[in-house]
């Protein structure tokens, strides 16, 4: 009877010692740290993982402080990630933890984020104002789509004939011309070319003493966008002769 009692001891004892090796777990002490500025870097993330596994066995983010406590780890053997946005991921690839481990301070490099290149395009005028002409832009015309001269109806700065389409400036006849060379061009031909077509038009209020001498007061200069200018030109010819009639 006394030796059955004593091998029920000593079997209760074997028993307790084995399920607490096997309930025996470690714990992780340490801080987190900018490299650079040594300021301490809160909500950075720790991952306990299994060396043998891979398996993510615990994790915590690290206080306003930088600190970290990571308890119940149930391996010894593990890795230990440390990573947080904006730097460099660190892991330690081996560490054998005991029942308390510090681990020290980690320091994590900033990375350089890059942004994207941003091009803001400035955004042209409807009319920009110079010294001696304006010029309208035609891309920013309300009605840009018809052709040239209803577009110019909605620019103020030149008047358009209902009946006619003859275009004047301040009551004035003016002379046309096409990418700063003239043209004899009826006004039924502006009526039909695409608004599209062009890119700029001058009013120049204050012509050269050449042009004022032949008459002219004032100039309409048409600067064409080229690739649709070049097949429009057959509809009309280049006049070459300084005394080209006025427009109108």
């Amino acid at each position: 009877m006394k030796l059955l009692s004593a091998l029920t001891l000593i079997l209760f004892f074997g028993l307790s010692q084995i399920n607490f090796a096997q309930a025996e777990t470690y714990k992780a002490i340490g801080a987190v740290s900018d490299l650079m500025t040594s300021k301490p870097l809160t909500g950075a993330s720790v991952l306990i993982i299994s060396k043998s596994s891979g398996k993510e066995l615990k994790g915590i983010a690290t206080d306003e402080k930088g600190f970290f406590t990571i308890e119940s780890i149930p391996e010894s053997k593990v890795r230990v990630k440390i990573s947080m946005v904006g730097y460099q991921t660190q892991v330690i690839d081996s560490v054998a933890l005991d029942q308390t481990s510090r681990l020290g301070l980690i320091r994590l490099l900033a990375t350089t984020i890059e942004v994207p290149e941003v091009v803001i395009k400035s955004i042209k005028p409807l009319i920009e104002f110079h010294a001696d002409r304006q010029v309208i832009n035609m891309d920013r015309l309300p009605g840009n789509s018809g052709t040239v001269t209803e577009a110019l109806k909605n620019s103020g700065l030149v008047e358009v004939e209902p009946s006619t389409n003859k275009i004047t400036v301040r009551g004035q006849g003016l002379k046309i011309q096409m990418d700063g060379h003239e043209y004899n061009m009826p006004a039924e031909m502006l009526a039909q070319m695409p608004a599209t077509m062009i890119d700029q038009v001058e009013v120049i209020l204050a012509p050269g003493a050449k042009e004022s001498a032949e008459g002219g007061t004032y100039i309409l200069n048409l600067i064409s966008k080229k690739e649709a200018y070049s097949n429009y030109s057959g509809m009309f010819s280049l006049n070459a002769s300084s005394n080209a009639n006025s427009f109108g």
